[in-house]
């Protein structure tokens, strides 16, 4: 479109639309919108053509269109932002706009946007009535600035920022259209034309690179040149000198304003803070995802394709203007730190403030500080001090942390004094058993009293201290009065602060927390002492809560006796003050002390102490140093929690006494006791000689009663040592028809009795020489009183008797964490053996190391010493060979060698059958787990049966065998028979461990899971008083219900009883159940849900039980797998395992496999 008459024009066609200019009121900024134009414009439009000769409009739309638009198009008064008018206006005196008689009147929307950008730019005075309006002193500036105010607001902050040069040249630019050119058909060379003055985050500092371009070259050149040049260089040459003819008129308004522009360049964030100052709602805020930008308001803007910010948008933009085409568009923009608005808006910006804290290492209150222009957070979260803000918030921070709770570092002195009085009133309240001594409100109301109202933080109450310290030095020093009421006196004898014992002096502390074990007085005893401590006397408390006490005890009586007492307080007091302390328990004195009142008989025996509170008990705290050993009310059982640990703390007390392999008297005189001093306390152990089986040793021991029973077992183990007796010899005395008698006694053996006998003729040689000598002297004068009394001739069935002590005395060491000694009594035994003719004695001593070994687990060992055994019994009696084979055929089947084993049972069988001998149960039991693991089921059930039969074992043994039966019965689905046997089994605690889960799993195949949950469930709580040696293989045998039952909680709890038997069976360790161990492992990790060791677990299981061919477990172990993938989501793979495990299950018989795989829909 264009105002003048092109001539040779005959056709004009017309759309009906026009980009108009329109200011928004919702966004405060200037519209391009299209619009259907006016029937003035329509008809000015048709007047394009037929100027000069006849022409012909073609309208683009509907006559009725046309005659509905309206007859003229909106003044311009009406559709433009009015705030240079108001600006003038309000200059000139001419009163409120919008009652000033306008022609047009604008909006009063437009109005009020008018005076709102001007109250933004600061030109107006804030809070003033319409009609009494009034220019700031910078808006009188803008007003000498012929531009619009945006610019003269731009202008104005240049003079301040050192950059007016730049900025008259950009507003200038702002003021006129761009000079900058792109026909369609040349856009391509003037983008890259144009883009040598481009600077990397602004578009405006273009505009200053393109000014200093043209008037380089406007020197150089002619003018003609220079037109010339504009015009290649795609330059509006008209525009431009537009732009310098403006920039001249703003430099002489400037000038008159007193704005002068310095020689000196100016930085580009000098540049860009001058032209924020104009702009502040065209701030922009980038999303953290995307292009577009917040702006002002709640309008979104994007910057225009051509902006040179628009490839890589910063974070934060200022748009020269806000234009509204088919989007918000934002021209000409620069990137700015938000942090500049804050000082350009200080008038603007919204203050708020939140999560107000402490600072201990600035020592004041602080706040974090959010200052929002227009809802754009500007700044985001800035930590500010809080007594700005809010003094009194501020003042109650600093006294709770700075000086109630100690958060802040100063070397103030009343600070440790404070400190030291708080203690000392807290330590009162322990005793008074009291919370509000000393408490935080106490405290705080102490400095919230003293404190001047105006210290907010450190550095306020350093200088408040300061000038207040010279006159009031004492005035923060707290005293006990400041903290507690009056009625808190104490007095010192009532609490006192060390226990007497003897010579002992034990220091006692207070502590009031209720249902704690130390709450009330504890008495601190060191664990070298505690030996030395007795029980009596304790009872009778310290004297400040013997009232208490008696009150409490008089509460425990009979209701009769109670009723004759009222009001029990009264009575107890009296009883309290009546008592004298005496060496006798306290509920005795005070029984006889209420019959005494009655006058009736009342004892202890009326007086329920369980009834007592607990604070009320002295608490007794044992102590290594700084370490609390063990804690409680009964000193007896504290002292048997750490009586190891004393008669250990007692040797280090004397370390030079103790020696250990001793053999003969060779150490002179053994002192009674010896005495040392530890941390103050006089130390007391009390020696004597230990029986070490071979030898003896000399320890320390805590008590004299221990000593005198140790060491008479001690001297007589050095005597008989010295004069060793022999029981064959002695047995040779015996009638034949005593020696009969003994051996028709159950548990008797005619050996045992002769070696109790020696014992009792060296206890009571020991005896008549007045008890065990303490001295060398002494133990020789024995020493001849026992060769006299007993027979000292060496003896070959000794040296027997020898191996079978040492044997049994091994076994007794096979659950000690440490298999040390255990070992070396058998090594032992093998070495005595080793010196005796006959085979079988050797033999026997074999035969003590391997149930060491086995024990142990120490099973290659083991079947080694079993061949040597089969070797030395080829011609020894049947018995010998019998266990010979045993030996070797359980060895061979815990390696995984399964033929092998069942061969030597065949041995077995064929060696004792034609003598008529019962068969043991291991004959069965090793081919019944076979056949069961191996799928042959129906050749299992006869020889679980047969085992059963055939052993006479604890009802914990059976279990296993019914156990492992049991899976025989549940992998066949045989639940019901298998649910007969159970019910038929013994109900002891342990036998129950197994039972019920086996009956939850029984119940499960039967349908019925609530009666399986509560079966479950009462197996949890049998649980929890299971024997440690047991839990195991319990947690094996629960493993299946726990899975169906889906107990996450309970697997883990299995999964850390089972890892530590990774790869063997939880009881035996036998290497041939490492698969069945790790299905275990794997299907506990299924229903904990951890899948990837699931997976990982139930593969070893499955190369485990396919190398030893046990079918039925591998077949199961397929199955969990199968179930453990599909749980991950690998389908495939778990259809071809269950697809194995169904048919192997089916050829099996294994109708529970079946039932699982249809159930968990695993095809």
């Amino acid at each position: 479109e264009t105002s003048l008459t092109v001539p040779g024009i005959r056709y004009v066609v017309d759309a009906g639309l026009a980009r108009i200019s329109r200011y928004s009121h919702r966004l405060k900024v200037q519209r391009l919108p299209i619009e259907p134009v006016s029937q003035a414009s329509a008809d000015q439009r048709a007047g394009r053509c037929g100027r000069v000769a006849p022409g012909i409009c073609i309208r683009l739309y509907r006559e009725d269109d046309y005659d509905a638009r309206p007859e003229f198009t909106d003044p311009e008064i009406l559709r433009t932002n009015l705030a240079s008018v108001i600006l003038q206006m309000t200059n000139l005196g001419l009163g409120d706009v919008e009652a000033f008689p306008f022609l047009d009147p604008p909006d009063l929307r437009a109005i009020r946007d008018g005076v709102a950008l001007l109250e933004e730019l600061g030109a107006l005075e804030l809070d003033r009535p319409a009609d009494r309006r009034r220019l700031t002193r910078l808006g009188r500036k803008l007003v000498n600035l012929p531009v619009d105010p945006r610019m003269a607001r731009m202008v104005v902050q240049a003079d301040r920022e050192g950059s007016v040069h730049e900025v008259l040249v950009i507003a200038a630019a702002l003021s006129i259209q761009d000079p900058r050119e792109r026909p369609t058909e040349h856009r391509q060379e003037a983008d890259e034309l144009h883009r040598r003055f481009d600077v990397t985050g602004s578009d405006f500092l273009a505009l200053v690179r393109l000014w200093d371009h043209l008037a380089e070259r406007q020197r150089e050149l002619s003018s003609n040149r220079f037109r010339k040049l504009c015009r290649a260089e795609h330059l509006n040459y008209l525009r431009v000198r537009e732009w310098q003819d403006l920039h001249r008129q703003l430099r002489q308004a400037a000038k008159r304003a007193g704005i002068v522009a310095s020689t000196a360049a100016a930085t580009p964030d000098q540049v860009h803070r001058a032209l924020l100052a104009g702009l502040l709602s065209h701030l922009g805020m980038r999303d953290k995802d995307g292009r577009e930008y917040q702006g002002a308001r709640g309008a979104r803007f994007a910057l225009v394709p051509s902006s040179r910010l628009a490839r890589k948008p910063p974070a934060w933009v200022m748009a020269a203007e806000l234009v509204e085409t088919n989007r918000l568009w934002g021209r000409m923009a620069a990137s700015v730190q938000p942090e500049w608005a804050e000082d350009l808006a200080g008038h603007l910006v919204k203050r708020s403030y939140g999560e107000p804290r402490w600072d201990e290492r600035s020592g004041r209150a602080v706040a974090s500080e959010r200052v929002t222009l227009y809802g754009l957070p500007v700044v985001a979260n800035r930590t500010v001090g809080l007594g700005a803000v809010d003094s009194e918030l501020a003042r109650e921070l600093f006294i709770e942390h700075a000086l109630v709770r100690g958060e802040w570092s100063t070397r103030h002195r009343f600070r440790a004094d404070n400190a030291r009085c708080i203690e000392e009133v807290r330590e009162l309240g322990d005793k008074l058993r009291r919370w509000d001594l000393a408490d935080h409100d106490a405290v705080f109301a102490f400095y919230d009293r003293v404190l001047g109202s105006d210290v907010v933080s450190g550095r306020h109450f350093d200088t408040w201290w300061k000038q207040v310290r010279r006159t009031e030095p004492d005035l923060l020093t707290m005293t006990a009065a400041d903290l507690v009421g009056d009625d808190a006196g104490t007095d010192a004898d009532a609490f006192p602060d060390e226990w007497r014992q003897g010579d002992l002096v034990l220091p006692v502390s207070y502590r009031f927390e209720p249902g704690e074990v130390g709450d009330g007085v504890i008495v601190h005893i060191p664990l070298a002492v505690l030996n030395r401590v007795d029980a009596h006397g304790f009872d009778w408390q310290v004297p400040g809560f013997r009232e208490e006490l008696v009150a409490a005890i008089l509460r425990t009586l009979p209701k009769r006796l109670r009723r004759s007492l009222t009001p029990l307080a009264d009575a107890a007091h009296e009883l309290a003050r009546s008592l004298v302390v005496v060496d006798r328990p306290l509920v005795d004195v005070v029984a006889e002390a209420v019959g005494a009142r009655l006058g009736e008989r009342v004892s202890a025996a009326d007086v329920d102490l369980r009834e007592v509170p607990s604070h009320l008990r002295v608490t007794f705290a044992i102590e290594d140093g700084d370490e609390v050993m063990a804690i409680g009310k009964d000193l007896e059982a504290v002292r048997d929690l750490v009586g190891g640990r004393v008669r250990a703390a007692i040797a280090d007390a004397a370390p030079d006494i103790e020696r250990s392999g001793i053999e003969r008297w060779d150490f002179g005189d053994l002192p009674t006791v010896v005495e040392t001093t530890v941390h103050g306390h006089v130390v007391r152990g009390y020696p004597a000689l230990l029986d070490d089986g071979d030898s003896v040793s000399i320890k320390v021991f805590s008590t004299p009663e221990i000593q005198a029973r140790i060491m008479a077992t001690g001297v007589r183990r050095l005597l008989l040592r010295s004069v060793p007796v022999g029981v064959k010899g002695l047995a040779k005395g015996v009638p034949n028809e005593v020696a009969l008698a003994v051996g028709a006694v159950p548990g008797l053996s005619l050996g045992g009795l002769l070696r109790d006998a020696i014992t009792a003729a060296a206890d009571r040689v020991i005896a008549a020489h007045g008890g065990p000598p303490w001295d060398r002297a002494g133990f020789e004068a024995l020493l001849e009183a026992a060769r006299a009394a007993l027979d000292a001739r060496p003896d070959h069935e000794l040296v027997k008797e020898r191996v079978w002590v040492l044997g049994k005395l091994s076994h007794s060491h096979l659950l000690d964490p440490d298999p040390t000694e255990g070992l070396a009594l058998t090594a032992a035994a093998v070495e005595l053996a080793e010196r005796l003719e006959d085979p079988a004695d050797r033999w026997v001593g074999l035969g003590w190391r391997g149930v060491s070994l086995f024990g142990l687990g120490r099973h290659a060992e083991w079947e080694d010493l079993g061949q040597r055994c089969a070797d030395l019994a080829a011609g020894l009696p049947v018995v010998f060979q019998r266990d010979s084979l045993s030996w070797l055929a359980q060895a061979a089947f815990e390696r995984g060698d399964v033929r092998g084993a069942l061969e030597l049972v065949d041995r077995y069988v064929t060696l004792l059958e034609p003598l008529g001998l019962a068969l043991p149960s291991f004959v069965f039991g090793v081919p019944a787990v076979v056949a069961a693991f191996e799928g042959r089921f129906d050749d299992a059930h006869p020889l679980f049966d047969a085992w059963l039969d055939a052993s006479n074992l604890p009802d914990v043994s059976r279990v296993g065998v019914l156990s492992g039966e049991g899976w025989a019965f549940l992998w066949t689905a045989e639940a019901l028979r298998y649910e007969a046997a159970l019910d038929a089994f013994p109900a002891s605690a342990d036998a129950l461990l197994s039972v019920y889960p086996l009956r939850a799993t029984v119940v499960l195949l039967g349908g019925d899971e609530s009666r399986a949950e509560s079966l479950y469930d009462d197996w949890l709580a049998l649980l929890e008083f299971a024997p440690a040696r047991f839990v195991a293989h319990v947690a094996a045998i629960a493993t299946y219900a726990t899975w169906r039952l889906d107990r996450p909680a309970v697997a883990r709890r299995l999964l850390d009883v089972l890892a530590p038997h990774a790869g063997r069976w939880p009881t035996f360790g036998m290497p041939i159940f490492a698969g069945p161990a790790d299905l275990h492992l794997g299907v506990n990790h299924v229903t904990a849900g951890d899948l990837d060791a699931a997976e990982a677990s139930l593969r070893s299981a499955l190369a485990s039980c396919e190398e030893v061919g046990f079918h039925a477990w591998a077949t199961w172990t397929r199955f969990h797998l199968a179930d453990a993938l599909a749980r991950q989501g690998r389908e495939d793979e778990a259809a071809r395992l269950a697809a194995t495990a169904r048919a192997d299950a089916e050829r099996m018989g294994m109708r529970l496999i079946t039932q699982d795989l249809d159930r968990l829909g695993l095809t």
